[in-house]
């Protein structure tokens, strides 16, 4: 059997499967076999080869599921079937259920590969990809598996269930499910009953016969007489449980027939009564050994001597076992076991009626017996059955952030809650109170246990909880993008430097690394980050956390973007994305990130339909637990993409401006500030929103300060409102390299613009070299936007330097295919600007003559009117050749010659 590594430092094996979760159980002595429930499925439905794709087996405990079950794997496997088994449990979520899956699956399949090998159990929210993904992973590499789901309804975490239902749904021929349950999960299996798709085993099935009760008695060397069989069969029923419990309980002497007689489960619940019965007929210290080591669902021999003080608790294990069905083993080596169901629950209460101390001293022993196994989820779950607050807190201490970064948050979130209000209050607890809220996305609940931890006297004696404290005050200025509060955690180093304290453990340095990494790149930073994001991805990929690793991933690529490399970033969002859709993770929320890093890019890149379908599929997967930088990029990026389509263009400025407002509230960083005013300025002044575009200028300059940003984007609103010389004048200090933008498309957008003013002032020469300078400053991004948005007359200059383009003329090709390709999709019936005609050339983003002046918006609105232009020239209090003049201009930028052409072509601008 492959086995996962040991070690304390990886994550991964503390938390790996226990061997009995995956295992087929061993047969009992003397177990009675029963050929004809396999004769009957092979009979009736040739099910193992071409019948229905699930097979559920359901009845009540005791009824001989599992055993039926492992007789089927065996059976399955001895003809070359690839079974895989997987023993479900109530404390089964998500993660856990399908990380054992995997385990069982790549168990039987031998080594792992192609998509199988990349798999990782989902630890976010129910994903259908990931069943998805593994059903496909059979089919190329084990078609053919069974999959047994024994106790499935045990399952009851509703991501966990959610995620059955879409295995039973969508298993074929390639992957068939068994499921053994005491009841129906709710799955969706009525549907599969309707199909044909499901056979069932339900317990008139597996009761015993009187024929195999007989054999079951002749078996244990009981001597009864026909009546008293007869009598037993009727009162159980058939059911296998009762009569193993009977037959234990006469095994022990004395007289049968009286026995017989007393038998009744009319008062009290069969299993209650024999069980009672059991026990008293067991020997005391075998009752001892049974109830002291019942607080354990699944018991190893070692344990069982720790709870029991009894070094041959091998021996006895095994004897039970052998003697009945009470003590099953689950491993072939004799040295794992778990009692019935019915039995333990009987115990568990009989040990507390008798001593609920020992039982708390018991689930402490266990607790520490799991600590010391490196199984610190076990340790938790015992340490919080103890009731000892002390040793949950030190649980807590040791090993609480590991699990959380292994995805085990809700067995941490579990324990918190089961505490006792004053022990919710130690700093450990609060610590693991704020990283839980900051992870839901819930800053009240954050602040509220960091105000408590603050109140709480630190007195450094720990250093471990002295980190923590400090890391989770961090984590919390993460996700708020809080600046001030990060440094006051002590744990972020001016800007370039790397040092962290010596003394931080593993966990602390992955969670410190990537959340400071966050915070660098949202202080602009970008260096800094990617330094500090690659060292958490490093450290999270040698202790196996896939998920912490597509967290860096993102962010690398994000740091990649910032830095104005739109190339590299691209690939790193493409790599992110690669690497979750192989684990399932599609959509988790944890990739809305990355889907707009490949948006953004896309859009930059003048891949419009790209650009929108990956901002489309950010907006999607946003939930709360995603930061204000993540969804107001995403946000942002929607709308300025819808703005492309004229119907939607007044609606995809609203959207920006409200998303704008609420990321300055928020406190969100310059860069995407940086990125998004350019387009909020252009979506202004094509709208003639002159009042909101100064807004826009005004509110992009105080959160960058007055850098070569803002100097282009003032220059750009001055061009606009017909003042060539304040335009040229504010770029000047861009050009010459005297203010620096921290984007390389605004300084692209500069050299535009010049090439712009130049032109329009008949200096020909100095506009090719503007031209030619910006295209040399955007060839090694890849980035075209801004040539598209420069509108027609930048367009028609571009298409002039062909061939004289120097080293530069392979991209000067690709921005005008570029161009030409988003104005034929805007243009056609799918693209964005579907349903509004061709008659007119395609929307830019300005009119053809560049933008209309605020008194020529002013006249363009009379026009749809039916007067006249005198009428219009009293009605504003003008001259009638001024309103010539200002309609001669805009006839000439809307590209038109008649008055109806102006207002058919304003309106499809949005204009009107």
């Amino acid at each position: 059997m492959r086995r996962y590594p040991a070690g304390v430092a990886d994550l991964r094996s503390a938390l790996a499967v226990p061997r009995p979760k995956v295992s087929v159980p061993r047969r009992i002595d003397r177990a009675l076999e029963r050929p004809r429930l396999l004769q009957n499925l092979a009979a009736e439905t040739t099910w193992a080869t071409h019948g229905p794709d699930v097979l559920l087996a359901c009845a009540p405990a005791g009824y001989g599921k599992t055993t039926m079950l492992a007789e089927l794997t065996e059976e399955r496997r001895a003809h070359g079937v690839p079974v895989a088994w997987v023993t479900c449990t109530r404390d089964d979520d998500g993660w856990t259920l399908w990380n054992a899956v995997l385990v069982a699956v790549r168990e039987v399949t031998g080594p792992p590969a192609g998509l199988l090998a990349t798999l990782d159990a989902p630890t976010g929210p129910s994903d259908p990809a990931f069943v998805a993904d593994l059903i496909a992973a059979v089919r190329e590499e084990a078609p053919g598996l069974v999959l047994v789901l024994d106790d499935a309804h045990e399952v009851r975490d509703a991501d966990a269930v959610e995620g059955l239902r879409h295995l039973v749904e969508w298993a074929d021929g390639s992957l068939r499910v068994v499921l053994g349950c005491r009841f129906e999960p709710p799955i969706g299996l009525h549907r599969l009953r309707l199909s044909g798709r499901l056979h069932e085993v339900r317990a008139a099935d597996l009761a015993f016969t009187p024929g195999e009760a007989d054999e079951f008695w002749s078996r244990h060397d009981i001597d009864l007489t026909a009546a008293s069989r007869a009598t037993l069969h009727v009162l159980t029923e058939g059911w296998p449980a009762g009569l193993r419990l009977a037959a234990l309980s006469l095994e022990g002497g004395g007289d049968a027939e009286s026995f017989v007689t007393q038998f009744s489960g009319a008062d009290r619940p069969v299993a209650d009564y024999l069980a009672g019965e059991v026990l008293i007929r067991l020997p005391d210290d075998e009752v001892s050994f049974l109830l002291r080591s019942s607080i354990v669902e699944q018991l190893s021999v070692d344990l069982a001597a720790v709870l029991t003080g009894r070094p041959d608790a091998a021996a006895v294990l095994d004897d039970l076992a052998q003697r009945n069905a009470l003590v099953m083993p689950l491993d072939r080596q004799g040295a794992w076991f778990r009692y019935h169901a019915l039995l333990r629950s009987y115990l568990l209460a009989a040990l507390t009626r008798r001593d609920p101390a020992e039982r708390a001293r018991l689930h402490a022993l266990a607790a520490q017996w799991f600590l010391g196994q490196d199984q610190p989820l076990a340790a938790l779950e015992h340490a919080s059955d103890s009731g000892d607050s002390a040793l949950v807190d030190r649980v807590l201490r040791d090993t609480g952030l590991g699990l959380l970064l292994a995805g085990a948050g809700a067995a941490v979130r579990r324990s918190i809650a089961r505490l006792p209000a004053p022990a919710r209050g130690t700093a450990a607890v609060l610590v693991h109170r704020a990283l839980l809220a900051v992870d839901d996305g819930d800053l009240v609940e954050a602040d509220e246990a960091l105000a408590e931890l603050a109140a709480v006297p630190d007195d450094a004696s720990d250093a471990r909880l002295t980190s923590l404290r400090r890391a989770a005050s961090l984590h919390r200025a993460r996700l708020a993008a809080d600046l001030a509060g990060a440094r006051a955690s002590g744990l972020v180093a001016a800007a370039g430097s790397s040092n962290l304290p010596p003394d931080l453990d593993p966990d602390v340095r992955l969670l410190v690394l990537a959340d400071r990494g966050a915070l660098r790149l949202f202080e602009g930073d970008d260096e800094g980050a990617r330094r500090d994001l690659h060292r958490a991805a490093k450290l999270a990929r040698t202790a196996g956390l896939a998920s912490i690793q597509l967290y860096c991933k993102n962010l690398i690529a994000g740091a990649y973007v910032a830095q104005n490399d739109l190339v590299e970033g691209r690939r790193a969002a493409e790599r992110a994305i690669a690497f979750a859709t192989e684990r399932g993770w599609g959509r988790s929320p944890t990739m809305a990130y990355a889907y707009v890093l490949a948006g953004w890019t896309s859009f930059q890149a003048l891949h419009p339909q790209e650009a929108a379908t990956w901002a489309a599929t950010a907006i999607d997967v946003l939930d709360t637990t995603v930061d204000v930088e993540v969804e107001g990029s995403a946000r942002s990026l929607e709308a300025i993409i819808a703005f492309d389509e004229p119907s939607e263009r007044r609606a995809a400025l609203g959207r920006l401006e409200r998303v704008t407002a609420w990321r300055t509230e928020r406190g969100g960083s310059p860069a995407i500030t940086a990125a998004a005013a350019p387009h909020e300025l252009r979506m202004c002044l094509g709208l003639g929103e002159w009042r909101l575009a100064e807004q826009a200028v005004v509110r992009a300059e105080n959160r960058l300060g007055p850098g070569g940003d803002a100097a282009v984007l003032q220059a750009q609103l001055a061009s606009a409102r017909g003042r060539p010389s304040d335009a040229r004048r504010l770029l000047e200090p861009v050009l010459r390299g005297g203010l620096e933008p921290r984007r390389a498309t605004a300084l692209t957008t500069a050299w535009l613009l010049d090439a712009l003013l130049a032109a329009r002032s008949d200096r020909t020469p100095a506009a090719t070299e503007s031209l030619l300078t910006a295209l040399r400053v955007a060839a090694p991004t890849g980035v075209g936007r801004p040539f598209l948005d420069a509108g027609t007359e930048v367009h028609a200059l571009l298409a002039g330097l062909r061939g004289r383009a120097g080293h530069v003329e392979p991209f000067l090709e690709q921005v005008l295919t570029g161009i030409d390709d988003v104005l034929a999709w805007q243009a056609s019936p799918g693209g964005a600007g579907r349903g509004h005609g061709a008659e007119h050339e395609p929307p830019t983003s300005a009119p053809a003559g560049g933008w209309l002046t605020e008194r020529e918006l002013v006249v363009l609105r009379d026009l749809p009117s039916m007067m006249t232009l005198g009428e219009v020239a009293d009605a504003q209090g003008i001259s009638l050749n001024t309103v010539k003049t200002h309609v001669r201009s805009i006839y000439a930028k809307l590209g038109v010659g008649t008055r109806r052409e102006a207002i058919a072509a304003a309106r499809a601008l949005g204009l009107l």
